[in-house]
Formats: structure tokens, C-alpha cells, sequence
């Protein structure tokens, strides 16, 4: 219950499930997401390198720690979860988007930079036929565009299928970051931190 009423930003009944009880450990989001959610990126990272910490926690759309650390440009926190073995190219349910979609789509180039050094294949596309870089040039984001192997930016390498939804990329790439920004809103808030939006 705690993770849908987040998910439906049902604040008072979030308020409710935690004087009964509640905690995060009820609902799928992992101890590095509600740090990340609280802008607690030393101790998102901290907990990254600990052992017992499970680094392939999910959110209800399955995104994992590292597409959190990705979206909020925790760079340093994106290389201890790669170290301790988090998939790099892992996709999310919702677009099957990775890790560098998120940070891409966030202009997060520190991020973006570091996944692609960590082996983030910048050719994979999402469930859509999207690539990382597709959403770079489509954003028009030059800088992140640049970070980008000769290979990933050479010729037209789309599908019919790709060049079709990158005519509706905007209104996607906007649901998806109002998506990822709720989420991460709802845990900061739960968590006992201050609405900013």
C-alpha cells in the first residue's frame, strides 16, 4: 500500500501508513533510491559500496539504483554500483530505457560521460527503437552529442519504426521525466524531506 499511495502522491494516507507502521522496506524502492531521493549522494554512496546492500533493488516501474543515480547525475554513485555489479545497460520496464537514456534525457553530461567510459553501449535502443543518442540530438543537446563514439553519430541509423516515434519524442521525453520526477518527489517526501514542486 505505502508504494502506491507514493506513486499516487496520496501524502496524507503516505502520513497515515507511517504512523501505523510503514517503512521503505514495505514497498520495492531500495535504500539507494530514498537516498538519492533525499539528495543524500555520500550516503547513496556509501551504501552502494556496501556489501549488503542489494544493488538490483526496484521501483514500481522497475528502475533500479543505478537509473536513479543516472537521472539525479550522482556520478560517483553510478561508478560504485557499476563496480559492484550493476548491469550498466540494465532497462526499466516502463520504455525499457537504460541508465544512459536517463541521463541523457536529464542532461546529466558528467553522468552521460562516466556510464559511456563504465561500457554503456550508446547503440541500444529502448522498447520504441530510441537510442541515447537520438534523444541527444532530438533535445538538441550538442555538448552530450559530442561524448558519443564516431560510431553512434555516423550515418542514419534508425529503424522506420525509430524515425516514427522520434516525431512524438517531445511529448514522451516529457511524460517520462514528470514520471521519474514524481517518483523521486514522493520518496523525498516521505522520507521527511520538504515538497519543492
Amino acid at each position: 500500500p505505502l508504494d502506491l499511495a507514493i506513486s499516487e502522491q496520496h501524502y496524507g494516507l503516505v502520513t497515515k501508513l507511517r504512523e501505523m507502521g510503514a517503512s521503505t522496506e514495505d514497498i520495492w524502492y531500495g535504500p539507494i533510491h530514498v537516498a538519492l531521493a533525499r539528495k543524500n549522494f555520500l550516503k547513496a554512496q556509501v551504501l552502494a559500496m556496501e556489501p549488503e546492500t542489494a544493488i538490483d533493488a526496484i521501483d514500481s516501474e522497475g528502475r533500479t539504483a543505478l537509473h536513479a543515480a543516472a537521472a539525479w547525475g550522482a556520478v560517483d554513485v553510478v561508478e560504485a554500483l557499476v563496480e559492484r555489479g550493476a548491469c550498466v545497460d540494465g532497462r526499466e520496464w516502463l520504455y525499457g530505457a537504460t541508465a544512459l537514456h536517463l541521463a541523457v534525457l536529464l542532461y546529466q553530461t558528467d553522468t552521460v560521460m562516466r556510464l559511456l567510459a563504465l561500457g554503456a553501449d550508446p547503440l541500444l535502443a529502448d522498447s520504441r527503437g530510441v537510442r541515447p543518442i537520438d534523444v541527444a540530438q532530438h533535445t538538441e543537446q550538442p555538448e552530450i552529442v559530442a561524448l558519443f563514439p564516431d560510431e553512434a553519430t555516423r550515418g542514419d541509423q534508425h529503424t522506420s519504426a525509430s524515425l516514427i516515434e522520434l516525431q512524438n519524442l517531445e511529448i514522451l521525453l516529457q511524460d517520462v521525466r514528470e514520471r521519474y520526477m514524481r517518483m523521486l518527489d514522493g520518496l523525498y517526501w516521505e522520507q521527511g524531506g520538504t515538497q519543492t514542486r
